[in-house]
């Protein structure tokens, strides 16, 4: 009893440690664009660029967020059973409140993609959950994955009367966005920034839909046990992590396939092709996630080479919040004194990239070695009310 909670503490900070150094190729997109075109995928003629893109979405793009998500909702179950019960609920509700903050702040101020906002607010939701069974938790999991596999946000945006801009529309609105960035300084930055956020959070009720099933998935695992037997030993999961592979490849084959089709046939996102399209993308997004999350823990569960390699992510693991937000003040920063919005392509930030993450790998152990927690967590747990 005494050797297994650090063990298993510490490949969880590791699984936490590598779905967050996969946030940033997913999120350096939306450093140097504009929100009116992150989503979409032009291929531009340029071999390695289409590459880069090729590879990001369909092995990155949201597949990291998804595992994130999980954990988040993990880490709302080990919570609730560390803490005692008389101040659990108070204290998870504080900590909620000042990520909505620092979100606001991050999402408002730096960049209008954050995370942190959303998830203090599907934090919050999941209070309504605290005393749930497992059936129940994935139950309502599922229930809302399946609805979170419509295109969701652009039927609340055509009940609600909120206009959804087409394509050419879209890509308009970024180049004169992209302009006004590199023509302008601080300011121009800082209002340009929010009015994308609340741009993008028009529609929250359909933001938090995609991330409080992941959170609630991420809850039954660990009531239910099954997380724990899989941090003890992964090895006996080998064919549920096959699986998931190939129904990931299956479902990347088809996606291709279903967007060819829309594609040609010009068909909106609300048809029967779009639909399909979107349920398939985020089975391939879920499919991907869990074959990650054996495969490193199966290889974090390797004595010898592998395990001491991996070891550095347990440490980028314990400073999640603070690498999150250091991945977006860098290259922000890089483009406001660059001045290049908008004009960077694919494989020019890639070295970036690796070498910001590099970075972050070694340097985590050296400061974990003098310091018990980072920056960032240090104020959240002392603004959350917590002893640092």
């Amino acid at each position: 009893m005494t050797t297994t909670a650090p063990i298993r503490n510490r490949t969880f900070d590791g699984l936490r440690g590598f779905a967050l150094l996969g946030l940033l190729p997913a999120n350096v997109r939306g450093f140097f664009v504009s929100e009116h075109v992150y989503f979409a995928t032009d291929f531009t003629g340029r071999v390695i660029d289409d590459l880069v893109s090729a590879f990001t979405f369909v092995f990155v793009q949201g597949r990291f967020m998804t595992l994130f998500s999980v954990f988040f909702g993990v880490t709302f179950a080990m919570f609730f059973e560390r803490e005692p019960i008389e101040r659990r609920d108070m204290q998870w509700v504080r900590r909620m409140i000042v990520l909505i903050g620092i979100g606001l702040c991050h999402g408002l101020l730096i960049w209008w993609g954050d995370i942190l906002f959303v998830y203090g607010v599907a934090g919050l939701l999941l209070l309504a959950f605290r005393n749930a069974s497992p059936r129940m938790l994935f139950t309502v999991g599922f229930g809302l994955l399946v609805v979170g596999f419509l295109p969701t946000r652009t039927m609340l945006h055509h009940w609600l009367g909120v206009p959804m801009l087409d394509g050419d529309t879209l890509q308009r609105l970024a180049e004169a966005e992209s302009f006004r960035r590199r023509q302008g300084g601080l300011a121009v930055h800082f209002n340009e920034t929010a009015s994308s956020w609340v741009d993008g959070n028009q529609v929250p009720f359909a933001i938090v839909l995609t991330t409080l099933p992941r959170m609630l998935l991420g809850v039954a695992l660990w009531r239910s046990g099954w997380l724990q037997r899989v941090l003890s030993n992964a090895r006996p999961y080998a064919k549920p992590m096959w699986a998931s592979l190939t129904l990931a490849i299956v479902n990347v084959v088809l996606m291709f396939v279903l967007n060819e089709v829309k594609r040609r046939t010009g068909a909106p996102v609300l048809s029967p092709w779009g639909m399909l399209l979107l349920a398939v993308y985020h089975l391939a997004g879920m499919s991907l996630a869990l074959f990650y999350a054996l495969a490193i823990l199966r290889l974090f569960q390797r004595e010898g080479f592998w395990q001491r390699a991996l070891a550095p992510f347990a440490a980028v693991g314990r400073l999640t919040l603070t690498h999150y937000l250091l991945h977006s003040i860098v290259f922000v920063s890089a483009v406001l004194v660059m001045k290049n919005h908008g004009l960077i392509r694919p494989s020019q930030w890639t070295l970036p990239v690796i070498a910001l993450l590099g970075l972050q790998v070694v340097g985590s152990e050296f400061y974990l070695r003098r310091f018990q927690f980072g920056p960032v967590e240090y104020v959240w747990r002392r603004m959350a009310g917590r002893r640092a």
